[in-house]
C-alpha cells in the first residue's frame, strides 16, 4: 500500500470518510495534540500506580480518555483480566492449541472473514499486520477455554476491537485479547451474555 494510499486510513486500520479533508483532520490532531500531551502527563503524573480504590478521580480520569501507550495496561488492571492472566499463565496456550467442537469451530470460521471487512487488518491475509489469524486464535481458545459459553455470534467484534486498539507484539495481544474477553464476557457483562449465548 503506498504512502498515500496510507493517508486514508485511520492508526486503527478504517477507511477514513471521503468527508474528512487530509489538511483539516491534520489540523484537527496538531490541534489536540496538546490536550493530548496534557492528559498524558497528568496519567503519569497522578497514576504511576493504578490505585487500588477507584476513586472520583480516577474515574473522571478514565472518561476523558486513557492514552494510547498506557490503555492496555489499564484496561487490563481495571478489568481484572491481569490478575486472572497471572494466575492462569498458561491457559491461552493451551487453549489455543487445542480445537472447539466442531459446531462451534464452524461458526467461528464462517464469522472472522467478516468481522470489519473494510478494514485494512482485517483485509490483509498475508502482511505482518493480518489480524485475522490471531482472531480466529483468540476466538477458538475462549471457546475452548469456556466450553459453557463457547462462542456467540459478536463476539468476534469484540475481540477484533480488542486486537486494534492493544498495542503491544502480536503474541502478547493475543493473550490480552483472551483475558480482556474473558473480563468483559464472564465478568462484566455477565448477564447480559448468558441471557444471548
Amino acid at each position: 500500500m503506498s504512502a498515500i494510499d496510507e493517508q486514508k486510513f485511520s492508526d486503527r486500520g478504517f477507511r477514513k470518510p471521503d468527508y474528512v479533508e487530509g489538511e483539516e483532520y491534520s489540523d484537527f490532531v496538531q490541534a489536540y495534540e496538546s490536550v493530548l500531551q496534557r492528559r498524558v502527563s497528568r496519567w503519569e503524573k497522578y497514576f504511576s500506580a493504578l490505585p487500588s480504590k477507584r476513586s472520583a478521580r480516577f474515574k473522571r480520569f478514565c472518561r476523558k480518555g486513557i492514552p494510547d501507550h498506557i490503555r492496555s495496561t489499564v484496561w487490563m488492571h481495571l478489568s481484572g483480566a491481569y490478575e486472572r492472566m497471572k494466575s492462569n499463565p498458561d491457559a491461552y496456550q493451551l487453549a489455543v492449541s487445542k480445537t472447539p467442537p466442531a459446531n462451534i469451530w464452524n461458526v467461528i470460521l464462517a464469522d472472522v472473514p467478516r468481522t470489519f471487512p473494510e478494514n485494512k487488518h482485517f483485509q490483509d491475509t498475508d502482511g505482518p499486520n493480518n489480524k485475522l489469524v490471531s482472531l480466529k486464535r483468540v476466538l477458538s481458545a475462549f471457546a475452548v477455554h469456556f466450553p459453557q459459553i463457547g462462542y456467540c455470534q459478536g463476539m468476534n467484534y469484540i475481540a477484533a476491537v480488542l486486537l486494534l486498539v492493544l498495542d503491544c507484539p502480536q503474541d502478547e495481544r493475543e493473550v490480552k485479547a483472551f483475558w480482556l474477553l474473558d473480563a468483559l464476557v464472564n465478568h462484566i457483562c455477565l448477564n447480559t451474555i448468558h441471557l444471548i449465548c
